[in-house]
């Protein structure tokens, strides 16, 4: 699977290998904020903290095989709970 290539542990900032300098003092709360999620653990980040990354396209690439994986496992186990087949079928 795709999330197998993302090491969860590791921040933004270090997939990336690029540290951002301290942001502006008059910075908005949102930038501010921004900056400290990158250097927080991906394994670490809420759903909100992706909302905002996402938000903000920061760091996309290092955390979207992880949103992708968790998206298709919550999918499957809404299709079971529903009495759903997990297989794709084809008309024709």
């Amino acid at each position: 699977m795709l999330s197998e290539f993302v090491d969860r542990n590791s921040s933004i900032e270090e997939l990336e290998g690029h540290r951002w300098s301290a942001p502006p003092g008059d910075s908005t709360t949102l930038v501010h904020s921004v900056y400290e999620l990158r250097k927080r653990a991906i394994a670490d980040l809420t759903v909100e903290d992706l909302r905002r990354l996402i938000a903000q396209d920061i760091g996309l690439h290092c955390y979207f095989p992880l949103l992708w994986t968790s998206c298709a496992k919550q999918h499957h186990r809404k299709r079971r709970a529903a009495g759903m087949t997990t297989t794709c079928s084809r008309r024709r």
